[in-house]
Order: C-alpha cells, then structure tokens, then sequence
C-alpha cells in the first residue's frame, strides 16, 4: 500500500471518530506528498471547520482554484459565509463497504431540516427497530429518518435473532442523510444470513418511496447468493 493511500486511510478513520486535529495533521502529511489532492484538501478544510477554524476556507478555494465546479469546496464556502457547518457529500469509498457485512444507505421520512443541518460525518446514531420501519435517532433519540421498509424488515429480524450494528452518518443536508450501517456482531443463530446480499434493493433514489408492502405476518424472505441456498426466518 502506498504512502499516500496508507495516509488517507488513517485521515477517513480520525474523521469517523472526530479526531479533528489528527485528521488535519493527516490530511497536511497527504498534502506535503500531492499539494493538489483535491480529496485531502476538501477533508482538511471541513476538519478545520468542525475546529472552528473559519480561517481555512483559503483551502477550499485552493479546491476551486484546481476544480471550477467541484460541490464540497462551493457548498463549504458558502456555509463559512454563514458561519454553519454542514457535512459534505463524501465519496462512499470514505466508509469502505464489505459485501454483505455493510452498506451506505439513504434515509426516508426525513426529520425537519434545522435537525438534518446539526449532523456530522461519522456520527454514531442508534437503530431502533418498530412495527414496520427501523427509525434511525442520535445517541440523545432525535428522530432523524428511517430505513427502506424492506431493509427494515430484514435487519429487524436479525436484530431480534441477536444480531448487532454501527450506524454512523455518512453525508446529510437539510435535503438528505445517507448513513453507514455495518454488522458488528453476528448472531450463532443468523450464521446462514447475510445482512446486505447482493442481490438485496436497499438504494432508496432507486426504489424510490413507493415499496412493496409485507404484512406484518409474513416471514421475511432472506434468500442469499451463496453456496448455502434459500431459507426463510419462520414467524
């Protein structure tokens, strides 16, 4: 693995856990190797940000400057003018996803916009499983949003069969939130199920809103693509 890559791996981590003075440090070591990382100099600018270091913005210019049209760099500039923070639209390779173990979704039924806005990137939320949908609230349970009723239905039964999950912020505006959802525990009891197979819809901008609706009653199908063939979650 290179400098660089080995660099930017260590950047993402300290921005997922809100070590804002170790991702600057990071992101400037990435720097010193590429001046013109557009993707370090974006991530550096928003970590001095979260620092409250509104000086900075000569970085996301520096963006610009390389890349006329480039959305993080106009859309932070634009919230310095404000004096707000909001997270930016990162790449979906900044939370790597593991087939099957993990996958970055975007929340429906969105809470206000002046509660999206206060999010940020790599924030931990809670799932909290209800009678038809998961709702996703911060760690103090503001209600942000919730997952696909497909997806809710599948992760709801693992869930109750024991399973476990990290759910984090990946990108939000006061538009949309994307989060990132990874099994950190498989139940002895889920050992044949995957939590996100491949061939399993969880993409809300492609399924839209419009969702098959299951009875409550029905056993979720929980068919996989692998070697172990289909099976069902008995009621």
């Amino acid at each position: 693995m290179s400098t660089i890559s080995n660099l930017e791996m260590q950047a993402v981590h300290a921005a997922k856990n809100h070590q804002w003075s170790a991702a600057v440090e990071l992101n400037e070591q990435i720097l010193a190797l590429d001046p013109t990382n557009i993707s370090a100099l974006n991530r550096s600018g928003f970590a001095w940000m979260q620092l409250q270091d509104f000086t900075q913005a000569a970085q996301f210019q520096q963006v610009l400057s390389l890349e006329k049209s480039n959305p993080i760099a106009t859309r932070q500039l634009a919230n310095i003018k404000q004096q707000t923070v909001v997270t930016p639209q990162f790449d979906s390779v900044d939370f790597i996803e593991e087939p099957s173990k993990s996958k970055i979704i975007n929340l429906l039924r969105l809470a206000d916009k002046h509660v999206l806005t206060t999010l940020s990137i790599g924030q931990q939320l809670q799932l909290h499983p209800k009678s038809r949908f998961i709702t996703v609230e911060t760690l103090e349970k503001t209600y942000l949003g919730s997952l696909p009723e497909d997806l809710s239905l599948r992760l709801s039964k693992l869930i109750e069969r024991g399973n476990q999950y990290l759910c984090q912020v990946h990108s939000a505006s006061g538009k949309s939130v994307r989060v990132f959802i990874k099994e950190t525990y498989q139940s002895p009891a889920n050992i044949n199920y995957h939590s996100f197979p491949s061939n399993f819809q969880t993409d809300a901008d492609s399924i839209g809103d419009d969702l098959l609706l299951l009875a409550d009653e029905s056993p979720l199908n929980l068919s996989d693509d692998d070697d172990r063939g289909t099976d069902k979650f008995a009621d």
